[in-house]
């Protein structure tokens, strides 16, 4: 009866780790195309249509070309463009994911704890894209010889903060925290270290992973725990899940 008990056991955790791995790489593969399996798709679109009309003859000259030496030249932005440079290496969304964890775990607050993971989710995913698309792509800098320069990075970056922020505070923030992924991106061209295609793109990729996390999981509220009694033996095995509503 021992030796089946372990067996029993055994095959029970072996069950519960397979369909919670399962489950693991199921939700990690449905929020990796989320930007074209939600209502975040139109923004794809959009975004980029309007990075592949900044690289067409004739129009790059007009348009890219001409913001790019125009912005070069004049430097607008000054000192500031140190701040957008600072800004888009993941300072704000590292910020934002260290504060709102710690005040969903110290406050037991779900929502805080739903806005850090929607933070961390749409940061990851867009710089893994991002990443993807730099590897592939292969756009020489316009400052130098590498090859990285589409999408931008720091754009990337920074457009997700915007994303989550908007979608998840009041309007006011969500003004504030474009305004500032703009700086960010408007300071690589100031900088010389994008075009304009290429902050477009970083854009692209980085608001629609923001909106297509919180599109995913907008209805989703705080987590439900479950305890169940299992005969097992001579007695019984208490059993304790937890699943989120919606």
């Amino acid at each position: 009866m021992r030796h089946s008990s372990k067996i029993y056991i055994f095959v029970l955790i072996s069950l519960t780790v397979g369909q919670a791995r399962a489950q693991f790489f199921t939700r990690t593969w449905n929020e990796f195309i989320s930007p074209v399996t939600t209502d975040a798709r139109y923004y794809l679109i959009g975004g980029s249509f309007l990075t592949g009309v900044s690289v067409v003859d004739g129009v790059e000259d007009s348009l890219g070309t001409d913001i790019q030496n125009e912005t070069i030249e004049n430097h607008p932005l000054g000192d500031a463009s140190r701040f957008g440079d600072l800004a888009g290496q993941l300072v704000p969304n590292a910020l934002y994911i260290g504060a709102f964890y710690s005040m969903g775990y110290f406050n037991d607050d779900f929502l805080a704890t739903k806005k850090a993971s929607h933070m961390l989710k749409s940061t990851i995913y867009s710089t893994f894209a991002t990443t993807v698309l730099k590897k592939t792509i292969r756009e020489p800098r316009p400052d130098s010889n590498n090859r990285d320069a589409f999408p931008s990075g720091h754009t990337t970056s920074a457009f997700a903060f915007a994303a989550v922020v908007g979608t998840e505070h009041e309007w006011y923030w969500g003004v504030a925290a474009y305004g500032l992924a703009g700086l960010v991106a408007y300071s690589r061209i100031n900088d010389n270290a994008h075009r304009l295609q290429d902050v477009l793109g970083g854009a692209t990729v980085g608001l629609t992973y923001g909106l297509s996390i919180h599109y995913l999981y907008k209805d989703e509220k705080s987590p439900i725990a479950k305890f169940s009694l299992i005969p097992f033996g001579d007695g019984l095995m208490v059993g304790y899940r937890t699943t989120f509503a919606h």
